[in-house]
């Protein structure tokens, strides 16, 4: 008989005056109190409680001196990708490091040169731009194509970019958009990068949190069939909502690539992490799948609810959610003028999301909603965005 405990995510919890970003800033000529924030993309739920036993065991030993990796890291980590997602992961691709923004500068930094064009596809995960630009490397950009069922990849222009190109910085479940890539478009981008001679970084943190009717194809798990080095970055700290405990990992078939990665990872002494990461790792991938599959459900209910209370609401339209817990709202239709809908949304719907603009072509008109909070506070802010554009 299982001991899972289903969660209860509906109870409200209160993140103020915790050093929480989300909930403890606001921007400039605003109070935090009275904004309802929707942006951060952490999650208003407690972590899963086998993962919180795992770490209280560490502070009620009372000694947070160095420690090993354990064992268990790799082979809990290698049995949950066969289990949830069907691919064989070998241990020796495995490398770790400090998050996942860290491993995307340490592998621009290890496997290409400054000057080198590395392609993005916008409206994309905002730091990208400056992780590029700040390793003097230069962003070369692959817009998505908006469809009336979501989005799709120009391959044409991909072709078109990936001819002076070194690398794709792939964000793939996609944010913000929300699209899950599926098996023939990721062999397509293969395939070009294979034909252009451009190495594949691909973000994959939001690997585990896959709406019902959809599924993640780890990029790595097709690299054998095209000569590309690939290398995909992930981590459990966006699953299980454990950000503040970081660690990534790095997945790097390619043989030559890992070894300049490892030596990058070495040099920037980017190779160790806390037991309080390892520990929780190894819980939350041991012991947590149950957990997984019950927010999923209730991510996947708070879009619908989303979309029902928005749905009679003039203008607006919700995207597709198939990955993420990040859902993509155009309000264009509003007649509201996007450089101004920013400062509609904090100053008369008292709501914090992300503003579309910041992550680049195609964004501006669009917001971005965390919907990875308790039920009553989706149904707030859809009252509140009802009530500011009806």
């Amino acid at each position: 008989m299982s001991n899972y405990q289903v969660p209860d995510f509906d109870f409200l919890i209160d993140r103020r005056n915790t050093g929480s970003s989300k909930w403890d800033s606001a921007p400039q000529g605003y109070e935090a109190e009275g904004i309802l924030p929707m942006w951060v993309a952490d999650m208003d739920f407690r972590a899963p409680e086998p993962v919180l036993a795992g770490l209280r065991g560490i502070i009620d030993h009372g000694v947070f001196g160095y420690s090993i990796v354990p064992d268990e890291l790799n082979e809990t980590y290698i049995r949950w990708v066969k289990r949830r997602m069907g691919a064989d992961l070998h241990e020796e691709w495995l490398l770790q490091s400090g998050g996942v923004l860290k491993a995307i500068s340490l592998a621009l930094r290890a496997l290409t040169d400054p000057g080198d064009q590395i392609i993005l596809q916008p409206p994309v995960y905002h730091p990208f731009p400056p992780v590029i630009r700040n390793n003097g490397r230069v962003v070369v950009e692959n817009p998505l194509i908006e469809t009336e069922d979501g989005y799709v990849i120009d391959f044409d222009h991909l072709d078109s970019v990936a001819r002076t190109a070194k690398a794709l910085l792939l964000c793939s479940p996609h944010n913000p958009v929300g699209r899950v890539f599926r098996h023939d478009e990721l062999e397509t981008v293969l395939e070009i990068c294979s034909r252009r001679g451009l190495l594949v970084i691909s973000d994959e943190i939001h690997s585990d949190i896959i709406m019902p009717g959809n599924s993640h194809v780890p990029l790595y798990s097709l690299a054998a069939s095209y000569d590309v080095p690939v290398v995909v970055l992930t981590s459990h700290t966006k699953t299980f909502n454990l950000a503040g405990i970081q660690m990534a990992w790095i997945v790097a078939p390619h043989e030559q690539a890992r070894e300049k990665l490892r030596s990058a990872l070495v040099a920037a002494h980017d190779a160790k992490f806390s037991r309080f990461a390892a520990v929780a790792a190894v819980a939350a991938y041991g012991e947590c799948s149950d957990w997984l599959d019950t927010l999923i459900r209730y991510i996947d209910d708070n879009r619908a609810a989303l979309v029902s209370e928005l749905e009679s609401v003039p203008g607006i339209r919700v995207f597709p959610l198939e990955g993420t817990y990040l859902a993509w709202i155009d309000f264009r239709g509003t007649g509201v003028d996007p450089a101004g809908l920013q400062e509609t949304m904090l100053g008369k719907a008292a709501l914090r999301l992300n503003s579309g603009e910041i992550f680049g072509r195609g964004g501006a008109g669009f917001q971005r909603m965390n919907l990875a909070t308790q039920r009553s506070r989706v149904l707030e802010a859809c009252r509140r965005i009802k009530s500011t554009f009806s």
